[in-house]
């Protein structure tokens, strides 16, 4: 598992805690209105990374309409949603009405992240984010190139948004051969152009990170340099490498409470119940073309843990989640 080295904040394990509404809503009724949404707008990309999992998906060019969008976040609002992710898939500034589309989720007074590569950044448009993430491994160009296969994105517009406080813009960089060795750069650079955080993560190629396995002490050498860089405007977040606690897809916990929490909409109106499994006609739980996001979600078939082939991402969430809902835990009263 990748496990972000400071729980207590933006990457938490223990988010749940603050929802014990809809979880006791799962204890009495098996289901519950989900507290965020993802939603991949487009497949279209301007970047061509060596490394995308989603390379052949973004060959189709598909995109949601918009009309279908801004029906699906009225029925969040609806359901008590409490934020809006915009993600990939592609690049989600490409879709022919992203500032139509975030207005909206302005409008609906809905929290809004958004997971950009920064070439269409409008700081105006995002001045009511709780954060951006600028995906960008790596500021020097040349390198940026031979991964992302593509002129760097102008950081004039990013460092505006930088400069809004109320805004949390993070930039992350997926740790590969070509860029290993600079990883302390990476985040110096950032901070020094104002961006809030930084967030590493190994590269996977077919769902492996294998391929960077012997860059691993380069790599958390590097990560105890940048935590000299770490202060109360500007944090560090970073694997530690150990690996999933589970084998294979093996799970370790009993129910999985995540896929209450979080809806996923991919850029084709497939509807999900988790993220990594976008893609997966089998997890499919419907479509948002053809019937409403509320009808599908409350009548969506539940995923049991062993029926779920991938490896957990979200494992240690759930292995507390499934803590915190035990009715009468062992020794509980041994605090």
């Amino acid at each position: 598992m990748v496990f972000i080295s400071l729980l207590y904040e933006e990457y938490s394990i223990w988010k749940g805690v603050h929802f014990i509404d809809r979880l006791n809503k799962i204890k009495a009724e098996g289901i519950c209105d989900p507290v965020s949404l993802q939603i991949s707008l487009t497949n279209l990309c301007n970047n061509n990374c060596f490394y995308c999992y989603v390379s052949e998906q973004n060959k189709l060019k598909e995109s949601l309409d918009t009309d279908v969008v801004l029906r699906l976040l009225n029925e969040a609002k609806k359901m008590n949603v409490k934020s809006v992710e915009i993600t990939g898939g592609g690049e989600p500034t490409l879709h022919r009405d992203f500032d139509i589309i975030v207005r909206k989720i302005n409008e609906l007074e809905l929290e809004l992240g958004l997971v950009t590569n920064g070439f269409h950044i409008v700081p105006e448009d995002l001045n009511f984010a709780t954060w951006v993430r600028i995906s960008i491994d790596s500021f020097n160009s040349e390198t940026y190139k031979r991964i992302r296969k593509a002129d760097m994105p102008d950081l004039k517009p990013i460092e505006v948004l930088c400069r809004n406080s109320k805004v949390a813009v993070g930039a992350s960089c997926v740790i590969t051969p070509y860029n290993y060795t600079s990883l302390y750069e990476f985040a110096k650079t950032a901070k020094e152009i104002g961006f809030k955080n930084v967030w590493f993560k190994p590269v996977k190629i077919n769902g492996s990170s294998k391929i960077i396995d012997g860059y691993k002490e380069v790599c958390l050498k590097q990560f105890e340099d940048t935590m000299n860089l770490v202060d109360d405007n500007f944090k560090v977040f970073y694997p530690s490498f150990n690996g999933n606690r589970g084998a294979n897809n093996n799970k370790c916990f009993r129910r999985c409470i995540q896929q209450h929490l979080s809806a996923f909409v991919w850029s084709n109106g497939d509807l999900y119940p988790c993220c990594s499994l976008q893609g997966f006609k089998d997890m499919c739980i419907g479509n948002i073309n053809r019937n409403s996001f509320i009808e599908q979600w409350n009548n969506r078939k539940i995923i049991e843990p062993n029926e779920c082939f991938l490896r957990c991402f979200w494992e240690e969430k759930n292995i507390f989640l499934n803590y915190i809902m035990l009715d009468n835990p062992p020794h509980v009263n041994f605090v």
